[in-house]
């Protein structure tokens, strides 16, 4: 039979069960055994095959189709590559009934594909890490200040579209600003007050008005990213001198 399609969640345990497949020999009398295996071509062995057996009365074999101790990340670039799908080939290959059996023996291959369907598991990343220098403002009032040397990176690698959405919101530990940090600081790229970001995006800054910021003061900037209506799963603090 075949081909066959299967869908596996990523990181799922060992021995999680994909499907069973079957395969039967059309010689009639007493046909050969048959030799059952995955081929894997990109030998990362993320699946086996198990319980292996034959119907004594039909030839037919059958197989369970599981995960094997190689965890399945949807991340993987084969997989990226193959928009989810996992290709692999199923073989079945004749055995000699003997050494005195000399007809050719007979191998057949056919298609199995794995959906690897993507789990939330991966958490918004900046890069670099950390920023270890401050940023200084020029205080010129009622102005606006881009800074020219700030280029942030920030990524999430889930798969799925809806698992790697986030947005990006400013906080500050100015407690005692009669502005909100809304006010005073905003993105320029991405653009809009709080953007939202679909897998990755580079993060630019300015200062909206210098005038609403103290002389001389001091504080950390916090970029923060967010999923799942302003949960907070990532931040990039920022130190800003004035």
């Amino acid at each position: 039979e075949g081909p066959y399609v299967f869908r596996v969640k990523e990181n799922s345990w060992p021995g999680t069960v994909l499907g069973n497949i079957s395969v039967q020999d059309g010689d009639v009398g007493n046909p050969r055994e048959l030799q059952i295996k995955l081929i894997d071509e990109a030998e990362n062995n993320y699946f086996r095959l198990s319980s292996i057996s034959r119907d004594i009365f039909t030839g037919t074999y059958t197989a369970v189709v599981e995960t094997s101790e190689s965890a399945v990340d949807a991340e993987d670039e084969f997989i990226r590559q193959n928009l989810g799908v996992y290709e692999l080939t199923l073989e079945a290959r004749e055995i000699p009934l003997g050494q005195h059996d000399t007809e050719a023996t007979q191998t057949t291959r056919i298609g199995l594909a794995v959906i690897v369907e993507d789990v939330d598991d991966n958490l918004p990343v900046f890069s670099p890490p950390h920023q270890t220098d401050v940023l200084q403002v020029p205080y010129n009032e009622d102005e606006s200040y881009i800074f020219p040397n700030f280029h942030v990176t920030v990524e999430d690698v889930d798969v799925d579209p809806a698992h790697s959405k986030f947005s990006l919101q400013f906080d500050w530990t100015l407690e005692d600003s009669a502005s909100p940090v809304e006010e005073v600081f905003g993105f320029v790229t991405p653009s809009n007050s709080n953007p939202v970001i679909q897998s990755k995006g580079v993060v630019t800054l300015e200062v909206l008005n210098i005038s609403l910021l103290e002389p001389g003061s001091s504080f950390d900037l916090q970029i923060g990213a967010y999923q799942e209506e302003h949960h907070l799963v990532a931040k990039f603090v920022v130190p800003i001198q004035v």
